[in-house]
């Protein structure tokens, strides 16, 4: 009986570690896709296509904000649509439509 007691326990626990070290594996192979996809996005030679697009308030020049944005895109940690949602909130609080937000601003949208 003692030794049944000792399998049982024995397999579920060997079971376990072995699913937990393939999780690791599984976990580190996604990191290191993920550092790899990283570095590409970071590294690769812009176009012309690419400034376009960047390009958010059609003003024929990329700032950096507007940078930022296409990256945190290509790495997909935002979507089109976040971005979309965000500047409208940001319009939303231009009132005087300067495209900044002043002291002037927030106190006019309170």
């Amino acid at each position: 009986m003692g030794g049944r007691i000792f399998v049982v326990s024995w397999i579920l626990s060997s079971t376990i570690c072995l699913a937990q070290f393939f999780f690791y594996l599984t976990e580190l192979y996604t990191e290191r896709r993920q550092k790899s996809f990283l570095d590409w996005v970071l590294t690769r030679k812009l176009t012309h296509a690419d400034i376009q697009a960047a390009d958010l308030d059609d003003d024929n020049v990329v700032s950096a904000a507007e940078f930022v944005i296409m990256k945190l895109k290509e790495m997909e940690k935002i979507t089109a649509e976040d971005v979309t949602m965000l500047m409208e909130c940001f319009r939303n609080l231009d009132a005087d439509d300067s495209r900044t937000l002043t002291a002037a601003d927030i106190v006019n949208t309170e």
